[in-house]
């Protein structure tokens, strides 16, 4: 609940109809929206005779814009200077604020508000029930029927005000932990690129990994509890749990603790990681192949760092086979055939150990980025209280 009148939308903001007719030699600058609040991203720019839409928007700064399909997931923006004349698809809306109701700093605000994902989704309409359900969309009517709160121009102002002091600081604790981050990179690639390291050689992967699938046959009316790979090596995340009605695959990969699995079709962005003790028994579908780590080559966790190295992933891109970027799949023949810096296992020990204690430092700073993250977001919900 928030102490301020709640109005609609429609209230605060008036379709733009600011379309341009698109002409096939003529170059257009594409802008994307986020999903959760965070904001307007660059798309690679198209000529006219590379889409189908006979007309696109035209985006103009401090216009509001969202997207039909995904809106209750946060994809809503206030245009910045920087995408001022950006053009987007007939799928995302565009607005004008109306200046003797909100200032465009507010409903930049309010778009980052779970509050307002929420009232969108309430809204959705589509197929599918959950919210995970990508045809759900949010049309104009049902958009500019939603509502917020809304109080005076100057109190917006003041809540702006506030907003910006919080955002310094959790821009502060982001920094912090980019460069943490940045510090584990630069730190295996101090300890690792360079071939004229002592005693270190560089291998194949297939010396060090070996293929170990352990096939699971899927029976109907059992459920399976169902695991992901992150890309960037972030490592495995626990998917909701599927029976075996739900999948057409006939078996599934059961996983082990040690051992390294990975994606096909996204190992060459980090979608490769060692399994840990919680996803030890849990399963992924066939596009995920297992291997044993030979414990006489090299250790568990120097692998474990070495699927969280860039340049290990730079490697596999060149592996990859497909068409378009995101079919690039590695088959296991190149993944195991992917030349890797390999030390002896003491000086494995030792890497691993001083990674160890920079990450540490990382996670520290992730943590304090994530408090910061958390303190936004309350302070704006403590604004809208009063």
């Amino acid at each position: 609940m928030t102490g301020y009148p709640m109005v609609p939308l429609g209230e605060i903001l008036e379709l733009s109809q600011n379309t341009v007719a698109v002409e096939p030699d003529e170059t257009y600058r594409l802008a994307g929206v986020y999903s959760f609040g965070r904001g307007l991203f660059t798309r690679p720019t198209i000529t006219g005779a590379e889409t189908q839409y006979p007309s696109v928007r035209q985006l103009r700064h401090n216009q509001l814009v969202y997207g039909r399909l995904n809106a209750w997931e946060g994809a809503l923006a206030v245009v910045g200077p920087e995408f001022d004349g950006f053009v987007v698809s007939p799928e995302f809306p565009t607005f004008d604020i109306r200046p003797t109701r909100a200032v465009p700093g507010y409903l930049d605000w309010l778009t980052r508000w779970p509050g307002l994902w929420d009232s969108l989704l309430v809204r959705a309409k589509g197929i599918g029930s959950q919210r995970g359900a990508r045809r759900r969309r949010v049309p104009v009517d049902r958009f500019l029927a939603t509502s917020v709160p809304l109080p005076t121009l100057d109190e917006q102002s003041r809540i702006v005000e506030r907003m910006e002091r919080a955002e310094r600081l959790r821009m502060h604790a982001g920094g912090a932990a980019r460069l943490a981050d940045a510090l584990v990179h630069s730190t295996f690639d101090a300890m690792l690129a360079s071939r004229g390291l002592r005693g270190q050689s560089f291998v194949p992967l297939g010396e060090i990994l070996e293929l170990a699938i352990d096939e699971f046959l899927v029976e109907p009316d059992k459920t399976y509890r169902i695991s992901g790979v992150f890309s960037f090596g972030r490592g495995l995340f626990e998917r909701p749990p599927i029976s075996g009605s739900e999948t057409k695959y006939p078996w599934l990969h059961r996983l082990h603790e040690g051992q390294l699995v990975y994606s096909r079709l996204k190992v060459w962005e980090g979608a490769v990681s060692v399994v840990e003790a919680a996803f030890d028994g849990s399963f992924v579908s066939p596009e995920y192949p297992t291997f044993n780590v030979r414990s006489e080559r090299a250790t568990r966790d120097f692998v474990r760092w070495l699927s969280r190295w860039p340049t290990f992933w730079d490697q596999l891109l060149g592996q990859s086979q497909g068409v378009g970027a995101r079919r690039e799949r590695v088959p296991v023949d190149r993944l195991l055939a992917t030349t890797v810096p390999l030390p002896s296992l003491e000086r494995q020990r030792r890497i691993v150990e001083r990674l160890d204690r920079v990450d540490r430092v990382r996670r520290r700073a992730l943590d304090a980025a994530k408090i910061s993250d958390a303190l936004v977001l309350s302070t704006f919900a403590a604004a809208l209280a009063r």
